[in-house]
């Protein structure tokens, strides 16, 4: 269960279960994006450029249940295909999702938390607003 705790007014979230932390952005209707809004939990395709497979990632979304087109939103992304991906994904990359082959937005990786060595999941505080990203010591 994700622990969000307030502290100086800005919430953390424990982001163990995550395998990563992304900006995300989903295009207009009138650009060809979804009709209809995305329930937090929703799994599109992912594409990153580096690579033509594609993968399956459910974005929880942070401080949101709904994100409509043309919406920008912070969301945890767990991914299908862990140990494809392991040692090619960092922080700053750019990637697409979609539905089918119609793109509906793109994201970029701003909390990188996938320990690929071990396919462990790491753990990171993420403090809204400014989003900086601080190890949890494991236990």
């Amino acid at each position: 269960m994700k622990k969000k705790t307030c502290y100086n007014n800005k919430f953390e979230f424990d982001h163990s279960k995550a395998d990563f932390i992304a900006t995300l952005t989903y295009i207009t209707t009138e650009q060809g994006g979804r009709k209809t809004a995305a329930k937090s939990g929703y799994r599109p395709q992912i594409k990153f450029d580096f690579e033509e497979m594609q993968t399956s990632g459910q974005q929880i979304f942070i401080d949101r249940e709904l994100v409509f087109p043309g919406d920008t939103v912070e969301a945890e992304i767990k991914i299908i295909s862990v140990d494809f991906f392991a040692n090619k994904l960092s922080e700053n990359m750019e990637f697409e999702f979609r539905e089918g082959a119609t793109v509906i937005g793109t994201g970029r990786i701003y909390g990188h938390t996938l320990c690929p060595r071990t396919r462990h999941r790491t753990g990171y505080i993420l403090v809204i607003p400014h989003f900086p990203i601080y190890p949890i010591p494991s236990d």
